[in-house]
Parts: C-alpha cells; sequence; structure tokens
C-alpha cells in the first residue's frame, strides 16, 4: 500500500472544472426536458422567439446550442416561451444563477447559496442526475475554495479557448478533409494546419 501512496493524491489537483461544458451540458438537459412538455403550438412560439432574439443551433454538433446561446437561453426563460410554473423552467433559472455568480472570471456574489438552491429545485424535476449536474452540485465549490485563489471564478480555468481553437479548426478541416487510409491524408492534415495558422497569424 505504501508504494501506491504516490497515487493517492485528490483528483481535482489534476483537473479543472470544465465550466463550459457544464453549462452546455446541464442547460441542454433542462432544455430538452422542457420542450418536452410543451404543445406543438408552444413549441412554434418558442422557435419563433429564439430566432427573434438572436439565438441560434449550431450547424454541426447535432444542432445543440453553442455557449453563447445556451447562456443566452438561461437568462432568457421567460422571453423565449419557456412555461414558468414548469419545475425544469425553474431548474434552468436557478442554473443561470450558478453560472452568474462563479462561471465567470471572477466570483459575483454568492455562488454557495445559487448552487445549493440548484440542486434543491433539480430534484423537483424528477430528472437523473447526470456526471454534469452532479459536478455542479458536489464539486464546484470545493474546488473553488480549495485550488482557485480568493474571489477568482471558473472562467479562470475555462476551457473556451481550446473548443474555441478546436472549432475553427474543424471549419477549415472540411475543406480538406478525407479518410484516413488515403495516401494524401497527411498531406492534406498539414494544410488544413498551415492554413489555421496563417489564418491566425493575421488575425492576431
Amino acid at each position: 500500500m505504501e508504494a501506491l501512496g504516490v497515487w493517492m493524491v485528490d483528483y481535482m489537483q489534476m483537473f479543472n472544472i470544465p465550466e463550459l461544458h457544464l453549462l452546455l451540458g446541464v442547460g441542454q438537459k433542462l432544455y430538452n426536458a422542457i420542450v418536452a412538455t410543451m404543445s406543438e403550438e408552444e413549441l412554434v412560439t418558442h422557435e419563433l422567439l429564439l430566432k427573434h432574439n438572436n439565438i441560434s443551433r449550431s450547424s454541426y454538433h447535432g444542432g445543440a446550442f453553442e455557449g453563447n446561446a445556451m447562456r443566452k437561453i438561461t437568462l432568457m426563460v421567460e422571453q423565449i416561451g419557456f412555461p414558468i410554473s414548469n419545475s425544469s423552467s425553474i431548474a434552468l433559472k436557478r442554473f443561470s444563477e450558478v453560472v452568474r455568480t462563479c462561471f465567470g472570471q471572477k466570483i459575483q456574489g454568492d455562488y454557495k447559496l445559487a448552487i445549493f438552491q440548484f440542486e434543491e429545485a433539480f430534484k423537483l424535476t424528477g430528472l437523473n442526475c447526470s456526471t454534469k449536474v452532479h459536478i455542479v452540485c458536489r464539486h464546484v465549490i470545493p474546488f473553488i475554495t480549495k485550488f482557485l485563489p480568493v474571489g477568482m471564478g471558473l472562467g479562470a480555468v475555462s476551457e473556451q479557448a481550446a473548443e474555441s481553437a478546436h472549432s475553427r479548426f474543424i471549419k477549415v478541416w472540411r475543406n480538406y478533409q478525407c479518410s484516413e487510409s488515403l495516401e494524401n491524408y497527411g498531406e492534406n492534415l498539414l494544410n488544413a494546419v498551415k492554413e489555421i495558422n496563417f489564418v491566425n497569424s493575421i488575425s492576431t
């Protein structure tokens, strides 16, 4: 056992809390639960309100919402036609407060209370607790208090920059994409990397 002691470390020392993935995962779970209860007429109105508020789905990832769009949704529950008495709508509003208080660069208000209120609201939805919901309710507070400087939020260790770079590369790669079994796969991949590097060099 002593030989294994070197491995007995807090896993949170090795991994950041992925705030963007939490926003998308928890937000999408509650969004799906809400729209599943809406009538066909309500859904038509909802789609029109999304368009009116410039909230659009991604053209990839199966048409899911990206970070900015999901943040708008959490902030605009009533404005996009969601029934305000729906338990998942209430949980989504509570989650929005979690995002506001601790998902940014700095802590803004009582994030511990916001997380507690979100957890209580989520329990009332009857939904299964996903891994991302569990992380919000059980691991965000310990991570912030133990590993981040006082006053710093999850945005300070965000994976968003890497996600943004990946998104830009995928768009370029579509022009070169081919099967890995083809002889020119390596050359195409290299050309895609060269193009994205060139685009990045002239945009900075």
